[in-house]
């Protein structure tokens, strides 16, 4: 593995342009796929937002050893994270910008979920998503 991926809220952009990635107190955690579903369930049903930004990281930026971040989730195999302190700017390279719409949210869920034989009513997806989007907004 020669990169890996951080995924954030497209507000967090601009700084890791400059300062690079820094550990939150919990680790810097990234992935091992630009793969779309692994982005998007990280994106929607992990930081909960819906427009994100993903950086590429050289591996030569991440120091040390890197854990296997133990989420119960069917992206787990994908999801890794480092205890060093920042990855320096000149490790990271933007990669790509995704803004998922309330349309896009809802179907990931849908396909999520059926993966597992669970159906899931669209509508009250819709008003799920609305309830957490407002009040995340406050």
């Amino acid at each position: 593995m020669n990169k890996y991926y951080h995924v954030t809220p497209i507000e967090n952009a601009e700084s890791i342009k400059t300062n690079g990635i820094m550990n939150d107190g919990e680790g810097i955690f990234v992935i091992d796929t630009d793969d779309l579903f692994v982005i998007k369930h990280i994106a929607l049903n992990q930081i909960f937002c819906p427009e994100i930004a993903v950086f590429q990281i050289d591996v030569n930026g991440l120091k040390g050893k890197r854990y296997h971040d133990k989420v119960s989730e069917m992206t787990s195999n994908h999801q890794f994270y480092s205890k060093q302190k920042r990855v320096d700017p000149k490790y990271i390279r933007f990669y790509k910008e995704y803004k998922f719409n309330e349309d896009d949210m809802v179907d990931f869920f849908i396909q999520s979920n059926e993966k597992f034989g669970v159906k899931m009513d669209r509508n009250y997806l819709k008003e799920l998503f609305k309830t957490q989007m407002s009040s995340k907004s406050k």
